[in-house]
């Protein structure tokens, strides 16, 4: 399924955001782990801020460019599937997070190229991208 309008775009992020928000929250519920136990925190932060900018984005981006066309973002490619953490072990789950970090990089990254039209968004999510790249080089 493709993103073929911004307001998809902000959607899925939204979505995307929440699932990260979850994850990393039962991440700091059942693992200690003192050497990322700060990463994690910071994560957290880090999505709820972009949380409360995307809505800021959707609100203030209304109209026709909510309906801006979009061609070339494939929704399989971003889409992360959470795992049970109680199921798997601590490597196990540092490593879902590395691969779901990876998907959102690549997420924010591909869509500020096709969002260039619009650049104050464009702009947002190559910050999300630059500040999800920070925090993965420290895990």
């Amino acid at each position: 399924m493709s993103l073929e309008t911004l307001g998809a775009t902000i959607k899925f992020a939204l979505n995307q955001e929440e699932v990260l928000l979850e994850f990393v929250q039962t991440m700091q519920k059942n693992i200690n782990n003192e050497n990322n136990n700060e990463v994690f925190s910071k994560l957290f932060q880090l999505s709820a801020k972009n949380l409360k900018r995307l809505k800021r984005i959707r609100r203030e981006n209304t109209t026709e460019m909510i309906l801006e066309p979009i061609e070339g973002l494939e929704k399989s490619r971003y889409i992360f599937v959470k795992e049970e953490i109680n199921e798997i072990d601590e490597l196990e789950v540092i490593n879902s997070l590395k691969n779901y970090l990876t998907k959102i990089m690549s997420f924010y990254s591909d869509s500020a190229e096709k969002i260039s039209f619009i650049g104050e968004v464009s702009y947002v999510f190559e910050q999300f991208k630059e500040k999800y790249q920070e925090l993965f080089n420290l895990i």
